[in-house]
């Protein structure tokens, strides 16, 4: 069952990771090729939402446009044919061409090749995409959203090949308060460093 968020403060990290197990409950019926490529679908839909957030507080948000918020129905290929129509004006707009490659795996993933069925069905999409809007407002949290989504879905091979070692967050917050307990002020001209001796 899905867990609300209060709408008007910014989504915690600990109710961002939860929701992001309930991704992975519904993706153990997707059969994604490989980690990259649900980690790339995860923050192709992450970053739709939270395109239509910074148009929102750039105030650049243009009512006679579709947006992530205008993909929601109750009816599962409405949403996915929505997403679709989304995703084509995204990658016409300079302003989002950065998330181009990750949102093609979205659209591929919920739409198909052209060669067979989508790898995603309607319904799946309908779940995954109510998970993540009620994962708002992502704009404003404390920590790496897409950070998250790769600590929860890559394996260890996989970030060992690319020499990612994430030590928890919950370690690194108490490490960081005992180096900086005895600050009065903040020093931009401070440096600091935390090894963490079991990745050396």
């Amino acid at each position: 069952m899905p867990t609300n968020v209060d709408s008007i403060s910014t989504i915690s990290e600990a109710i961002f990771n939860k929701k992001l197990w309930e991704l992975a409950g519904v993706y153990r019926g997707i059969n994604f090729k490989d980690n990259v490529q649900k980690i790339d679908f995860t923050v192709g839909f992450v970053a739709l939402e939270y395109f239509e957030e910074k148009e929102e507080m750039d105030g650049a948000k243009d009512s006679s446009k579709v947006y992530w918020s205008s993909c929601n129905d109750a009816v599962a290929e409405k949403i996915k044919n929505n997403l679709n129509g989304y995703i084509s004006r995204l990658e016409e707009e300079t302003t989002f061409k950065e998330f181009k490659n990750v949102m093609e795996v979205v659209r591929t993933a919920i739409s198909g090749d052209g060669k067979g069925k989508p790898l995603v069905d309607v319904e799946a999409v309908k779940q995954i995409y109510d998970i993540i809007d009620s994962m708002k407002p992502l704009h404003g949290t404390g920590f790496d959203l897409f950070g998250a989504v790769y600590e929860m879905f890559a394996s260890s091979k996989e970030k060992k090949d690319f020499g990612e070692y994430f030590t928890r967050r919950h370690y690194t917050h108490i490490f960081s308060k005992l180096l900086l307990e005895d600050e009065d002020t903040y020093d931009s001209e401070s440096e600091f460093s935390i090894i963490d001796e079991a990745v050396a």
